[in-house]
């Protein structure tokens, strides 16, 4: 069961997907709270069994996807493909969380793209 303080919006993602519950809690509060992200939503992604995240970034006017993901849970391509395709997204940051909470984001986009195409 998940022991972890949660804020009550995220409470039912959290037990509707326990085994990313933490990684949930910690990304949401490290978006909204440490990045700045405003106008932040959940995006049930059912077919692949978890939730993301669109909010804007601190000073950009678009809206950005993250998916909040365990380090002690591996994934594949068919889940990274489904995320993709329930959030209309053709690029998402994968916010990987450790049992510390510390969070380190990474950049993936859709398809086989050079380094120079991906954004800093």
């Amino acid at each position: 069961m998940f022991k972890s303080p949660i804020s009550a919006p995220l409470l039912p993602w959290a037990q509707k997907y326990p085994d990313q519950a933490h990684a949930i809690a910690r990304t949401w509060d490290d978006l909204s709270l440490v990045q700045g992200w405003s106008d932040l939503k959940v995006v049930d992604c059912e077919e692949s069994s978890c939730v993301a995240f669109k909010g804007k970034q601190k000073g950009k006017d678009f809206e950005s996807v993250v998916l909040p993901s365990p380090l002690s849970t591996p994934t594949n391509l068919q889940k990274l493909a489904s995320v993709f395709e329930a959030t209309s997204a053709d690029l998402i940051y994968i916010g990987i969380v450790e049992k510390d909470s510390s969070v380190v984001y990474y950049v993936l986009k859709k398809g086989i793209v050079s380094p120079s195409e991906v954004p800093e």
